[in-house]
Order: structure tokens, then C-alpha cells, then sequence
């Protein structure tokens, strides 16, 4: 048997191991996902199947999706992993094969990643054998196909899954990079994976970067190379992530920053439930693992239990029998660490854990224990499997050593089922969109408007109608995304406004509140479980509104469905994106809420409000009017006409001081991206507008007095051009520009270093 193994290539070998990879990573994307359905879970998987909209959110540092718009600047970590479903979505490919092409590629990337990084390891511990082949084989199935794989694919794939998929990889070629003493192609690939992993958690990131380099530091013990190594890749990291941290610095965004330590204690608590020692030796431990369809199985069924621990055995026995070496001794330490974090403070040594969390803040980003830490317990585990095996295969003793063959298929096998059964894939996730959806979303672009909308009714937990059983769109709708509107589907930015959208206040309140967010579609959703007594009493209340209304119908019912009904509110009662009121009332404590108290119906004019201290500076001509064009979410060019004075204008988006009015130059279109990098502002005051909008009284004298920005009319009034632009999404243009530059100049390096290389190869064989 020996004979004919040896005469095997290794070429042929790895093609056999990568073709068990790829059919295991079909079988399990096919089992779960079938060919029926889409994988669309919440917004992420939503996206993919509508690109325009996908490119808007990655692309813009203003989120107007999510009504009344947000900052954005977070959204720069996923921009890469949104490019690629954008060029697979660019060939004509579904989203539903895209969803399938993630779901396959995680597992067969984790795996072959696993395999290539356990022979490199084991080579390195003087195994030259192609039996590593074998065991390496096995080191990347566990890897990627365990039970917290399984839980990891019950929702939709996002750019978090990168960590897990990207991590044995960036060990690789770490390990690479230092042992050819830093050679530029290999540089190059360890650079772009290390890309990649930004793409994910920041949290993640930051932990898989320190692993790696105490891996990287405990192989080598070369600290003057690890130190060139820290520099060079740290250098050309910091160039090509401009894009993400430059909007990020710029604006102060801190994507943990919603979250207090309160919640960050009651989160780790929550967290911790389940994460026991025994659980996490064989990966299981989530928190709400009862919803899970293979739960049962793997929780109370004996042969699953006891077949699920037979792994650590296997590696206990392994170090009893032989001294570990040293790559086996970090992997032992890697694990025991890790054990311990990804514990939390569930017992036993839960008050050191606290201590940890109190003393060390960064710990707070690591509050969700079980998935910050639990992938780098499958990491080290599945590579001391392959040690494991190794040993038992040198051993003297014949039965142990096929004791340990025996029990291999078996812990395969016992880690794999949840997948290969199709049971990890969460129902609740998988449905496709109604068609009536997009027909619907079709028929509203023929209104080009630019207005948003509202849908009804807003609940904690959202379970729609879409399959049986319900899909669940989690704590909020997708339709922004369906219908590329800005949509008002969770009331995030105020709690306190819930109640005008839950059904359960005076709706004529809500249209009062509708009138200022530039609502213009009411979307009443007939298809929420157990929620028809909230649908119809909508479609009862906007019927009343309609019967009281005096100017004209309050809404038009546009097109109706079984699944929604949507309104078309009147025009007299929806007030511009954009707008320069004429009838102005302070207050200077106005909150939104208080929005609902001034009646809809009251004026055909539009209403204004900001602190009494600004009214003094109101001396505008009566005959100014204004015009808009809509650029982007994060551009506006605003034209005033018959302008004089100061002259008050409002955005209807959420109040950031990120929102600049500037001039527009001579020459400029107003639709480029560097229009506003060297404009100057225009003198303005900005305040906070109708208790939650952008208000800003300009100053049209002091602004025209550069003629060439401004026509001057008769009676001392001015034509004038203005652009409000969101300023965050100049910082992340101007980091774009850097980092493709860099990539581009660093590619260039490393090609002419490779022709030189190649060149002087040839030589050397023609000699």
C-alpha cells in the first residue's frame, strides 16, 4: 500500500483532497439551500438581490435608506466584500446563485485553507510524508465543517464571515512571507489578504491581527524580521484602508459607539449563557441555541454527544503519548486561551473574566463571547486533530494507532451532520421576494419625486407572509431596500414616536408628522403574522383622514395587493426634500414629537421652527424661490432665485454637522466628486431644524459679494448656485484615491520585481 501511495504526485494528491472540499462544500450549499428560494435573511442578504441599491449603501457615507438618514461611514469595512457580489451581480449572475456562491465558497475556502496551512505546519515539525496530505485533509474538514460553522451559516453570509474563511489563510502566507525573508510576491498576497479581512468585524480583525503575529512570533523568533515584517505589511495596510479609517477619523465614528457599558455587561451575560467548558470543547454554545433545527439532536441525542467529544479525547491522548512540539504547545496555549474568553463570565472563574472586562475596555468590543472567540478554538483544535493523528500514526502500538483511523470518519462525521443534513440553514431566512414587491417598486419609479415613505405597522419582531410558517425580517422592513425609497420602517433615530406607528395613536397625528419627514407613500402591510387587526385599522384610519381632509384627499390608494396596500398622500401635504419656508415659528425646545401637534391641515404653507434667537436674522426677500437637484444621498445643487438677505433653507434628512452648504465655483457642474474638495463654504448657520432636520440661514450678501458666484438681479437681489454636500464623503473619496493609488503603484513594484526575478532565472538555466 505504501508502494503505490509514493508513486503518487503531490500535484495529483492535493487535486483529489480539493475535489473531496468541493463536492462536500456543493453537498452542503445544495442541502441547505436547495434551488427553490432565496437566502435573504435581513438587509445584507436583501441587498444582493438588488445591486443598485447595494452599491448606493456602500458607496454613500450618508444612509438615507434608513429614513431620516444616518451616518454611514461604518458601512467602509464591507465595501470591498460588496464589490465582489457587485462584479459576480455585473456577469448576469442571480441573486439567488450569488447567495449560493457565498454559502459554497465559505466552506470550500475554510477548508482549503485549513489543509494547505496544516501541511505547511507539519512540514515545518519535520514531517515529509505525504500522509500529511491525508491528515491535513482532515485538519481542514473539521475546520470547515463543525457545529460552530453550522451556526455561523443559520443566517445569511455577510462580510463577518470573512474572519473565519480568511484566517488560516493569512496564517499561510504570514508564515511564508517571514520564511522567504520577506520576498515582494509574497508580501503582495499576504497584504491583499490581509485587504480582505478589513472587509470584516473591526473586533475580529484586531484579534486574528495580534494571533497571528504571536503564531508569527512563536515559529520564528526572529524579532528583527518580525519587525520588518510589522512595518512593511502595517505601512502598506494603513495606505490601502485610507478609504475605510479617513471617513471614520474624520467624523468620530465609533460603531460601537450606540452601545453603553450597561448594555455591554447585560450582553456579555447573555451572551455567556450557554458558553460552558464542555460545550465549547465540541463548539456548540450560542446563547439561543433552541432555534436552531439540528439543536435537538446534537444537545440530547447520546451517540451525537459522546461522538462530539471524541476530538478533544483524540488530542488529550495525543499529548499524553508524546512530548508536543513546539507548534503543538502554541496551539495547546492558543486554546486554553481562548477557552477561557470565549467562557465569558459564564462559571467557573466567571469573576476573573470580570475583572478582565472592567480593567481592559477593548474586551467591550468582545461582549458576544461565543463568536468573537469560538472560530479560533475550531482553528487550533482542527490543526492539533491533524498532530493528533500524526502521533498516533508513529505510534509503536497497531491497535491504537487503528483506533485513532476508526475514530476519525467518526468525528467527521459527528461535527458535519448539522450540514450535510441541511439542518443549519435557518427556514425563517429562506423565501423569495413577492413578485408583487418589485412589480410594485416598478410602477412607483415612474414617480421620479424625491419623497420617502412610510411602513405600517412597526413592530418589535417582524414575521412576514412569505412562506410558510413566516419569514422573519427581523426588527425591521426591507421595503427601503425593494422599493430604493427612504423608507421610515423602524422608528430607530426616537423611541418615543413608536406609538404613531404601531397603530395604537390618533393617526391624524401621525399625518401631522408625516408632513415634515417629506413622507409621500404610506406602504400598510397585510402580511405581518398576527398583526390583521393592525393593517386593517390603518387602512381604517387613512379612509377617516380622507373623509376630513380640506385640500383635496389626504391619500389615493396607488395599487393594493394581498400583501400590502400602498397610499399616495397628497402633494398639498408633503413637504419638499428641500425647502425655503415662508412662515417661520420658534421654539426653542421643539422636539419631533412635537411635530404631531401642528395639523397638516393648518397652511398650505410650510412650516419652519428653529430658536428664537435666529429669528432676528430672518430678513429675506418675499419674492426669493428656490429649485433643487438631487445628486446622490450626500449632494445637492441649490439654486436661489431673487435672493437677498439672510435666507432660510431646509434639508429634510437627520441634523449632522457633517451637512455643509457650499459655494459653487465658476465652472463647476455640481455632479462630480471633487466639487466641494477646494470649494469654500458658504456663510451660513446651521442648526437643528423642526426638532430633528438641517437648517441653515445664508447669508446671500456676504456670499454674493465674489460677483462671479452669484448674478445680481434688479432690486439688489441675487441668482445664486449652492451645493449641500455631506462633508464625510469627501474624506472617503479622497481615501479611495489613496488607496488605489497605492495599490496600483505597490502591484506595479511587485510586477517589475517578478519580471526581474523571472529574467534573471532564465539566465541562469541558459548558462
Amino acid at each position: 500500500m505504501e508502494y503505490w501511495w509514493t508513486k503518487i504526485s503531490e500535484r495529483k494528491v492535493h487535486l483529489a483532497i480539493g475535489c473531496v472540499f468541493l463536492v462536500l462544500s456543493v453537498i452542503v450549499t445544495i442541502s441547505n439551500l436547495g434551488f427553490e428560494r432565496d437566502y435573504i435573511g435581513d438587509d445584507a442578504g436583501v441587498r444582493i438581490n438588488y445591486p443598485d441599491v447595494l452599491k448606493k449603501s456602500v458607496w454613500s457615507m450618508w444612509d438615507e435608506i434608513m429614513l431620516p438618514g444616518r451616518n454611514n461611514a461604518a458601512a467602509t469595512f464591507g465595501f470591498i466584500y460588496s464589490y465582489i457580489i457587485l462584479a459576480v451581480r455585473s456577469l448576469d449572475v442571480s441573486g439567488a446563485v450569488t447567495q449560493r456562491l457565498l454559502f459554497f465558497a465559505f466552506f470550500f475556502f475554510s477548508g482549503t485553507g485549513s489543509y494547505l496551512l496544516f501541511i505547511h505546519l507539519a512540514r515545518k515539525e519535520g514531517e515529509k510524508g505525504k500522509s500529511a496530505f491525508l491528515v491535513g485533509g482532515l485538519a481542514g474538514l473539521i475546520y470547515a465543517f463543525n457545529y460552530f460553522t453550522a451556526i455561523m451559516v443559520s443566517f445569511p453570509l455577510t462580510n463577518y464571515h470573512m474572519t473565519y474563511l480568511l484566517l488560516p489563510w493569512i496564517t499561510l502566507t504570514t508564515l511564508k512571507t517571514l520564511e522567504s525573508r520577506m520576498k515582494p510576491h509574497f508580501v503582495y498576497v499576504n497584504v491583499l489578504l490581509f485587504l480582505l479581512l478589513t472587509t470584516g468585524n473591526p473586533s475580529n480583525t484586531l484579534s486574528v491581527g495580534i494571533v497571528i503575529l504571536i503564531v508569527a512570533f512563536f515559529l520564528t523568533r526572529d524579532i528583527k524580521l518580525l519587525l520588518k515584517y510589522c512595518i512593511t505589511v502595517g505601512f502598506l495596510l494603513s495606505l490601502l484602508t485610507t478609504f475605510i479609517y479617513m471617513p471614520i477619523l474624520h467624523g468620530g465614528t465609533n460603531p460601537y459607539s450606540n452601545v453603553s457599558t450597561d448594555a455591554n455587561y447585560d450582553s456579555l451575560r447573555f451572551n455567556s449563557n450557554n458558553t460552558s467548558f464542555l460545550n465549547l470543547l465540541r463548539f456548540y454554545g450560542h446563547h439561543s441555541a433552541q432555534v436552531f433545527a439540528f439543536n435537538e439532536v446534537v444537545s440530547k441525542n447520546p451517540v451525537f454527544i459522546y461522538a462530539s467529544f471524541l476530538l478533544p479525547l483524540l488530542i488529550l491522548a495525543a499529548v499524553i503519548m508524546k512530548k508536543p512540539n513546539r507548534t503543538v504547545i502554541l496551539l495547546l496555549a492558543l486554546s486554553a486561551v481562548f477557552l477561557f474568553l470565549a467562557k465569558g463570565v459564564h462559571p467557573p472563574f466567571e469573576a476573573w473574566f470580570y475583572f478582565l472586562f472592567d480593567k481592559l475596555f477593548i474586551l467591550q468590543m468582545y461582549r458576544a463571547t461565543y463568536y468573537k472567540f469560538v472560530f479560533f478554538i475550531t482553528f487550533s483544535f482542527s490543526m492539533l486533530a491533524g498532530f493528533a493523528v500524526l502521533t498516533f500514526k508513529k505510534s509503536l502500538n497497531p491497535k491504537l494507532n487503528a483506533l485513532a483511523l476508526c475514530l476519525l470518519p467518526v468525528i467527521v462525521f459527528a461535527n458535519a451532520w448539522p450540514l450535510v443534513s441541511g439542518k443549519a440553514a435557518r427556514t425563517v431566512h429562506q423565501t423569495n421576494i413577492p413578485k408583487e414587491y418589485d412589480q410594485a417598486a416598478e410602477l412607483m419609479r415612474a414617480d421620479s419625486s424625491d419623497t420617502k415613505m412610510l411602513a405600517v405597522p412597526q413592530l418589535p419582531e417582524t414575521l412576514l407572509d412569505w412562506r410558510e410558517n413566516g419569514y422573519f425580517a427581523t426588527s425591521s422592513y426591507q421595503d427601503g431596500i425593494i422599493f430604493n425609497r427612504p423608507t421610515w420602517g423602524v422608528p430607530w433615530f426616537d423611541g418615543r414616536l413608536r406609538k404613531y406607528v404601531d397603530g395604537s395613536t390618533d393617526f391624524a397625528k401621525t399625518a401631522n408628522l408625516l408632513r415634515f419627514l417629506n413622507i409621500k407613500y404610506i406602504l400598510v402591510h397585510q402580511d405581518v403574522f398576527n398583526a390583521a387587526n393592525d393593517s386593517a385599522g390603518f387602512n381604517e384610519k387613512i379612509s377617516q383622514l380622507n373623509a376630513t381632509a380640506t385640500e383635496g384627499t389626504y391619500a389615493t390608494l396607488k395599487t393594493r395587493s394581498r400583501f400590502f396596500n400602498i397610499y399616495e398622500i397628497n402633494s398639498n401635504y408633503v413637504l419638499p426634500h428641500i425647502y425655503m419656508p415662508d412662515t417661520v415659528y420658534s421654539a426653542d425646545d421643539l422636539s419631533i414629537e412635537s411635530l404631531t401637534d401642528i395639523p397638516y391641515t393648518s397652511t398650505k404653507k410650510e412650516v419652519f421652527s428653529f430658536p428664537e434667537g435666529l429669528l432676528t436674522k430672518l430678513d429675506s426677500s418675499s419674492k426669493t424661490r428656490i429649485n433643487y437637484s438631487k445628486i446622490n444621498p450626500t449632494k445637492y445643487v441649490v439654486e436661489l432665485y431673487d435672493a437677498s438677505g439672510n435666507v432660510p433653507v431646509v434639508l429634510n434628512e437627520a441634523y449632522d454637522s457633517e451637512w455643509q452648504v457650499y459655494k459653487k465655483m465658476p465652472g463647476a457642474e455640481g455632479n462630480t466628486f471633487i466639487d466641494t474638495w477646494f470649494a469654500p463654504t458658504a456663510p451660513t448657520t446651521h442648526f437643528v431644524a423642526n426638532g430633528y432636520a438641517n437648517g441653515w440661514i445664508i447669508n446671500v450678501n456676504q456670499l454674493c459679494k465674489v460677483t462671479t458666484t452669484c448674478t445680481k438681479g434688479d432690486e439688489d437681489t441675487y441668482d445664486l448656485q449652492l451645493i449641500i454636500s455631506y462633508t464625510t464623503q469627501k474624506y472617503f473619496q479622497i481615501g479611495l484615491l489613496i488607496s488605489g493609488i497605492t495599490l496600483c503603484v505597490f502591484s506595479c513594484v511587485v510586477l517589475r520585481s517578478s519580471l526581474i526575478s523571472y529574467k534573471k532565472r532564465v539566465a541562469h538555466v541558459k548558462k
